[in-house]
């Protein structure tokens, strides 16, 4: 997917530096992944090279097409290999950067997923970006700065790319899936503004998968131990599954409370099960809700951890902390929000 969608005071802010020529010589592009940072990126790389400046706005010309096709000799794009960014690529950005530009105006690496710079690496890179030679920029693109070194940060010009709105993912979806409106406001939702992420969601696994969840949720603590741990075991197969099937209870306890609580149900992500939340919403009280919430929360946080989880034992617990949270009536009601405010 090549479309940029939404970062429009980025792309202004990108293009009138373009229009004066006047770049940093260090860029860190940070924010969720599948959000447009190297779309972004590659888009201010032709600006600054393109010979037709604001008259191509579309890069259309011979050296635009060629910098999109990786085909232009002044622009390299480094890439990870074998999961990390080594050393020996490093050093090749700082043999790249010893010649000036041969065609552009500027000489340019473009470093994608560059948090997977090993140490090694970023210390060799360093050499470059203390002394940067004229005419030549360097772009890091990542989703998670904090793995790059303090001293590595703060030798760019750092440009925060925020999460796009629901509607502007699930439009995208529309327009390149066919995906019906309904359906895919909910996986915009579900995505976390990346059109990455949603266009990952749109698959008939995550659909069947969604389906179970909310049933086996709708029922609150009717569930028979064989199906909680068949289904337990189906969403602990793998790390992207479990995160997934997560969020997915997550945004149906949130739901719950929206409709309970607030009785908004422009708030509501589930809007294809909305009758069912609004029947449900009288069964659970916000003490049931938050606490049930706080149980998927822990053991998201858990399985996402850099220690070593089972996976299965810890969906195990959930589902059953689950079953027991949501089986009989809080007798305390709604006095949770009592607790909760002073």
């Amino acid at each position: 997917m090549n479309q940029i969608v939404g970062h429009e005071t980025i792309l202004a802010l990108l293009e009138r530096t373009a229009l004066r020529s006047t770049p940093a010589h260090s860029y860190l592009f940070t924010g969720s992944e599948g959000i447009g940072k190297k779309l972004v990126a590659l888009r201010f790389i032709r600006q600054l090279n393109c010979p037709e400046g604001a008259n191509d706005p579309q890069g259309t010309c011979s050296v635009c097409r060629r910098i999109t096709g990786s085909n232009h000799p002044d622009v390299q794009i480094v890439r990870p290999e074998r999961g990390s960014i080594r050393i020996e690529q490093a050093r090749g950005i700082h043999h790249f950067f010893k010649f000036p530009p041969s065609e552009g105006r500027w000489r340019i690496c473009l470093i994608d997923d560059a948090h997977l710079l090993n140490r090694s690496a970023q210390n060799a890179l360093l050499k470059t970006m203390e002394e940067p030679p004229a005419s030549r920029i360097l772009f890091l693109v990542t989703s998670k700065p904090y793995l790059l070194l303090p001293t590595v940060r703060s030798r760019c010009r750092r440009i925060r790319f925020g999460a796009l709105s629901n509607q502007s993912v699930a439009k995208v979806l529309e327009e390149i899936k066919q995906v019906s409106p309904d359906e895919s406001f909910i996986l915009a939702s579900m995505a976390g503004g990346s059109v990455q992420e949603a266009l990952r969601l749109d698959n008939p696994t995550f659909r069947d998968m969604r389906k179970r969840l909310i049933d086996a949720l709708s029922r609150g603590g009717v569930i028979g131990f064989g199906e909680i741990m068949g289904l337990s075991a189906a969403i602990a197969a793998d790390l992207d599954t479990a995160r997934d099937a997560i969020r997915i209870s997550m945004s149906w306890l949130r739901d719950l409370l929206s409709v309970r609580c607030l009785d908004e149900e422009s708030r509501v992500i589930n809007q294809d099960s909305l009758s069912v939340l609004k029947d449900l919403s009288e069964r659970f009280s916000p003490r049931q809700l938050l606490a049930a919430y706080n149980e998927l929360v822990a053991t998201l946080s858990l399985i996402e951890s850099e220690i070593n989880v089972n996976r299965n034992l810890a969906t195990d617990v959930m589902f059953l902390r689950l079953t027991r949270l949501l089986r009989n009536p809080d007798p305390k009601g709604d006095d949770v929000f009592g607790e909760l405010i002073p």
